[in-house]
């Protein structure tokens, strides 16, 4: 193989690199764009999520070291390329690092996948929450009728104790006035008592006086 092939090799080699590195900002967009649409649920359940964001911003972050790495990779092939022809005897070498620098790619395609798999469960696992959440509604609303139905029924039972306290108060009042009457009776009964025995006493006195006088006429 002459200089000129092997170096149309490895001109090859870096353009499926290049095709590769677009297919992963593409799979990269595609996770971006699929994370946005999980963004209005996740704000839903935001308490319980925490976590799960702070690890998406790791996985974004991740991303992102591995595109900087990518884009310096980039520009050190293009360094090498101006260099190829005072490096013939580095080629072999160059063509194996290449080759290794693909099985890598390969390898972060496969992670990104399985990224977006996890992705996928996670955004069945929140629609899930999403319907308990709608459940857990429903039952509060139960709670809510049989509260009002509570209310309700203390509503009558306030309503029967001031109709209670009213037929109480009408009660003592009878009750005391029934006392004042019985009162007055007792203290006129005593009045009249009092007039009888003193009439008794007069006349008590007026018979043992005239039984007096009729012992000293005798």
């Amino acid at each position: 193989m002459t200089d000129s092939d092997k170096l149309d090799v490895i001109l090859t080699e870096i353009i499926d690199m290049k095709t590769d590195i677009r297919g992963m900002k593409s799979d990269i967009q595609g996770v971006k764009t699929e994370m946005q649409g999980m963004k209005s649920d996740i704000l839903g359940i935001k308490a319980e999520m925490q976590g799960m964001k702070s690890d998406i911003q790791g996985v974004k972050t991740q991303m992102q070291g591995m595109k900087s790495d990518i884009l310096a990779a980039l520009a050190e092939m293009q360094g090498m390329k101006s260099d190829i022809q005072g490096v013939k005897t580095q080629m072999q070498g160059m063509k194996s690092d290449i080759l290794g620098v693909k099985a890598e790619m390969q390898g972060m395609k496969s992670d990104i996948q399985g990224v977006k798999t996890q992705m996928q469960g996670m955004k069945s696992d929140i629609l899930g929450v999403k319907a308990e959440m709608q459940g857990m509604k429903s039952d509060m609303q139960g709670v809510k009728s049989e509260m009002q139905g509570m209310k309700s029924d203390i509503q009558n039972i306030q309503s029967d104790i001031k109709s209670l306290n009213t037929r109480m108060d009408s009660l003592e009042f009878q009750i005391k006035s029934t006392e004042r009457v019985l009162r007055n009776q007792i203290t006129r009964s005593e009045t009249l008592i009092l007039g009888e025995v003193e009439r008794v006493h007069l006349i008590l006195d007026q018979h043992i006086h005239n039984q007096t006088m009729h012992t000293a006429l005798a």
